[in-house]
């Protein structure tokens, strides 16, 4: 049997600009639905 896994599997990928200005515009929406931001 052939194990197709592999295949099926979802990649994904980012491209993350960092721009600290834009802080105070996003800080609400960050804490409320990124962990990370906590």
């Amino acid at each position: 049997m052939t194990d197709y896994s592999d295949k099926l599997a979802i990649r994904q990928s980012a491209l993350v600009i960092l721009v600290p200005e834009a802080d105070p515009l996003v800080a609400a929406y960050r804490q409320r639905y990124d962990p990370s931001a906590a």
